[in-house]
């Protein structure tokens, strides 16, 4: 109706009066900023200078904080415009909720993922080991044929089990210490005697058949760990190896989910907020694996401190039903959650499902790779350091809200095209008259804000960074930059006067483009009240012509019955008097 379009010009003029007062309080700082940038003031004029300078700043202040209508603050409001995650490294590292066992290993306790690798033991056709020599048992005759470069050897000398090596100088071959001979001659041949050091074999070569798995061949190693020299499958082919410690340049471990299925009740709704974290023994560099049921998407987010940064893998699990196994279904979704999302893929980037080996980087320091095997599962393989795998994540996502410096208001008319009629009112607080990182406005210009191409006057900037800053101070709406100055010391010398008068240009801008935009809204409410006003008089001028039309219709049709009415009448009286006519007759 009318009155409410009244009230929101009354509610609006007194947002606009408001800024023009601040208008007028800015140019005063902008003299007194003039003034301390000149060097005809001294530092000490300088400081009376700010404590004027506070003062304004102060009054521009309490007009933003205190300007209402009706108790509404119309100055210094907000709007969330947008919600932004990063990744925060200081947050320190906590369990899953309840201890929930994301991997199976680290379950009650961090796991340190022992370092080596798995050899395959190579076999012949009829599936006796053709790598793995036999030289800790006593009694037996020296070498009839030699081993290669790189096999195995028992060597009853140390107890251990060494690699064959070669001297490249002699082509002597070497069990750790020991040269190996052939038939009492070492090789190349010397002459010299067997002696009591040599290495000793059973009467065959080689092994006759591969040991047992878990059968210690006591192999020589820097990091003694309960599978040191272990005959083992290799989790990863299926094939039995030995376990080499010596090659303690490689992690490997199973990502096993496998536990996780019987600790959550509800999928996905009980894995939100779950996870693990892979952490770098060598460089400190965590990597952290968590699972979000809002939403399917997967997202990278790497922290800001630290080097390397931190990163997390923010896997989405709203789809996960569990279906084939939810181990399955889990282990697909962060193995091509980290391919697709990955900063430092360098051509591994699988996907799952696969019938072959995929491998996805999930960082390149130190090379921790995500690799596939098919029908072993996925694993988390890294070279140098050693890593730790944790139920919990070191760090977390934090949701931070950014704001538009503005209020939406609506005024509601009495016709389709007056109603819910929406106005902005700008916040015009010190904060963002001079905004700073820490504010969260959002306040950047669009993609598209810059002209396709750069008027001439632009030519003396020389680079297309110099361009666009100029182009946001000279055109966009909002101050183009964040503000470092302390504005209780802006003008304390003739450096940070010159900074702070920029700054203050920009706030003067935004000013009055808030209030031109306040006026506009105001003459939009002017419009809607005219219109409302002349609706109601054409409606009111419509209504009584109709009144007259319908008044004219019904005397007309109380003539028209009026004159039969009479008619009637008369024909009535006639009738009844022919009547008495006809019996004077017959009497």
């Amino acid at each position: 109706c009318n009155a409410n379009t009244k009230t929101g010009h009354s509610m609006l003029n007194i947002a606009s009066k408001a800024i023009d007062e601040q208008v007028s309080i800015f140019q005063k700082v902008n003299i007194v900023a003039l003034k301390a940038s000149d060097d005809t003031y001294t530092d000490v004029d300088r400081a009376t200078l700010q404590k004027e300078l506070d003062q304004l700043l102060d009054q521009s202040e309490s007009i933003a904080q205190e300007t209402t209508y009706n108790g509404k603050y119309l100055l210094n409001q907000r709007v969330i415009s947008r919600k932004e995650f990063y990744f925060d490294p200081d947050i320190p590292y906590r369990p899953n909720k309840n201890a929930e066992p994301v991997i199976a290993q680290a379950a009650g306790a961090n796991f340190t993922v022992p370092r080596g690798n798995y050899v395959a033991i190579a076999t012949d056709g009829s599936g006796n080991p053709t790598n793995i020599w036999d030289a800790n048992i006593t009694g037996g005759a020296d070498y009839t044929s030699l081993p290669t470069v790189g096999d195995y050897v028992w060597d009853k000398g140390t107890g251990a089990c060494v690699i064959v090596t070669q001297d490249p100088n002699s082509g002597e071959l070497f069990a750790g210490t020991t040269s190996i001979k052939v038939n009492g001659f070492s090789n190349p041949a010397s002459g010299a005697a067997a002696t009591a050091t040599n290495i000793s074999v059973a009467k065959r070569d080689k092994l006759t058949a591969i040991p047992a798995n878990g059968t210690s061949v006591a192999m020589s190693g820097t990091v003694p760990t309960a599978q040191t020299g272990e005959i083992a499958v290799d989790p990863r082919t299926g094939v039995q190896a030995i376990w080499d410690d010596s090659q303690t340049s490689i992690s490997i471990a199973k990502m096993d989910l496998s536990a996780l299925a019987g600790a959550v009740a509800n999928v996905p709704g009980d894995l939100n907020g779950l996870g693990f974290s892979v952490d770098c023994g060598g460089c400190d560099q965590f990597v952290t694996i968590m699972f979000d049921a809002n939403t399917d998407e997967t997202e990278r987010y790497e922290g800001v401190k630290g080097n390397p940064a931190p990163i997390c893998y923010k896997i989405g699990v709203a789809g996960v039903t569990g279906t084939p196994s939810l181990e399955e279904e889990l282990g697909e979704r962060i193995f091509n959650g980290v391919s697709t999302t990955t900063k430092d893929n360098i051509g591994h980037n699988g996907s799952l499902p696969s019938s072959t080996k995929e491998i996805a980087q999930v960082t390149a320091r130190h090379s921790i790779n995500l690799a596939y095997y098919p029908g072993q599962g996925i694993f988390i393989e890294k070279s140098g350091p050693p890593i730790t795998l944790m139920n919990g994540m070191m760090g977390d996502l934090v949701e931070d809200d950014f704001f538009k410096p503005e209020q939406e208001m609506y005024i509601q008319g009495d016709v389709k095209q007056s109603q819910a009629t929406r106005m902005e009112v700008p916040n015009t607080t010190l904060s963002i008259l001079f905004p700073k990182a820490s504010d969260k406005w959002d306040i950047n210009p669009p993609d598209d804000f810059f002209p396709e191409k750069w008027p001439a006057e632009y030519d003396r900037y020389k680079t297309e960074a110099e361009k666009k800053q100029h182009y946001i101070d000279d055109v966009w709406q909002y101050p183009g930059h964040n503000v470092t100055l302390d504005l209780k010391n802006c003008v304390a010398t003739r450096e940070k006067a010159s900074q702070f008068l920029a700054d203050v240009s920009q706030a003067i801008k935004y000013l009055v483009e808030s209030n031109t935009k306040l006026g506009s809204e105001l003459s939009r409410l002017e419009y809607m009240g005219q219109n409302l006003v002349t609706r109601h008089e054409n409606t009111t001028n419509a209504e009584s012509v109709i009144r007259d039309a319908d008044m004219a219709k019904a005397m007309t049709d109380y003539t028209k019955h009026n004159v039969l009415a009479q008619a009637a009448q008369s024909m009535l009286a006639q009738a009844n008097q022919n009547s008495s006519n006809v019996l004077s007759l017959l009497q």
